[in-house]
This record gives C-alpha cells, sequence and structure tokens, in this order.
C-alpha cells in the first residue's frame, strides 16, 4: 500500500468511526428519553396477573451487556413481609429494532442468586400454560438462572410437614414459545443428600 492510499484509508476509517460514535451517542440520548418507570409498573402488572401474586421491582435501568440491557434490582414476588421470591438482580437483553419504536422487548434474560420458597399444595396455582404465555409476551428466547436456591415446604393431611432444600440451581431454558418445544437444563445440589444431580429435558409446548 502506497502512501496516498495510506491516507485515503485511514481517512475512511476515521469518517467511518465518527458516524458509527455519532449514531451510538444519538441511540444512547433517545433511549435516556424512554420512560422506564412506566415500564417497570407494566411489567410488574403483567407478572402480577399471570403469576396471580403481587410483584415488585425495586429499581429498573438501561446498561450495555452484550448489547442494550435493561437491568432489574430488587425484585420480589409475593406478600413483601414474606416472599415467595426474592431476586437482587436480573439482567435482559433488549430486540435493538423495537428500541426505535419506543418498545422494550427482552430477548435473553439472566437471573442472579434468586432465593425462592414454595410451598405445597399452592393456594392458587396459575392456569395452564400461564407461564409460556408470559415468555412470549416477553419476548423471552433464552432463560439463564444462575446460583437459585429453593425451598419446598409440602403439608401434608396428617399435619407432618415435609422440607426439601435445594442450592446452587443453575438452569437454562431455550425456545420455550407457544407451539414450540423448549430445552432445559438444570444442575444443582440437595442440601440433606448433599448429592448433586444434572437433567436435561424438553418441555413441551402448553397449546
Amino acid at each position: 500500500m502506497n502512501r496516498s492510499s495510506a491516507r485515503l484509508f485511514i481517512r475512511i476509517t476515521c469518517y467511518a468511526l465518527i458516524v458509527l460514535a455519532t449514531f451510538f451517542a444519538l441511540l444512547i440520548v433517545y433511549l435516556s428519553q424512554l420512560d422506564l418507570n412506566d415500564y417497570r409498573r407494566s411489567l410488574e402488572q403483567t407478572m402480577s396477573s399471570a403469576l396471580k401474586q403481587p410483584v415488585q421491582i425495586g429499581h429498573s435501568s438501561l446498561t450495555f451487556n452484550r448489547g442494550f440491557a435493561l437491568a432489574l434490582k430488587n425484585l420480589q414476588i409475593g406478600d413483601s413481609r414474606a416472599p415467595l421470591a426474592d431476586i437482587p438482580k436480573v439482567m435482559a437483553t433488549l430486540k435493538l429494532t423495537p428500541l426505535f419504536k419506543g418498545q422494550l422487548i427482552l430477548d435473553q434474560v439472566q437471573i442472579d442468586n434468586p432465593k425462592i420458597k414454595i410451598k405445597l399444595p399452592f393456594p392458587e396455582r396459575p392456569a395452564k400454560g400461564t407461564s409460556q404465555r408470559l415468555f412470549n409476551t416477553l419476548g423471552i428466547r433464552i432463560l439463564n438462572v444462575h446460583n437459585a436456591s429453593i425451598e419446598v415446604l409440602q403439608v401434608q393431611s396428617d399435619k407432618t410437614d415435609r422440607e426439601f432444600k435445594f442450592s446452587h440451581l443453575n438452569a437454562l431454558l431455550r425456545g420455550w414459545n407457544p407451539g414450540k418445544t423448549g430445552e432445559l437444563t438444570v444442575s444443582g445440589q440437595l442440601q440433606k443428600q448433599g448429592g448433586r444431580f444434572l437433567f436435561e429435558t424438553r418441555l413441551p409446548s402448553s397449546r
């Protein structure tokens, strides 16, 4: 490459970088105008209606994590005095095209360190297909759960309760949309026995 070609290449590269930087700057300014409080309230209502439980999200913000992402902190499901699920952090990458229309559609969701308490039988169980419809409504393509802990209390008719505790749970669910089968992988540890487990399965469509 001669000197004039090198100068032309450098000039074109600089222009391209300036255009790219300008585009991202404008996009960031545009995203800053989105009302996250409205979206947070809408998300709380959507989840609460589907799960038949109160849902509260402490804080929401836009960030960049392998793409533009929505960060949710201090998410609780159930009564705030004794929540069924306490989730410190949720990170969800966003689909880019809907952003230009002012819409926040989730794509990949990662849930870190959730603590879940389940009492069986359920006092009010969501209708069949609720979870899959919720996935579709929110646009979730991949769900990744990291380092979860679950306590299950089973109330028996003879008043003797059975308790199960699971820790270090990791789960990955892909492609579970209406009319489609999802792929689920779960690993973890059963605390009393101390044994670890791993299973893979396919979740059928609820339709």
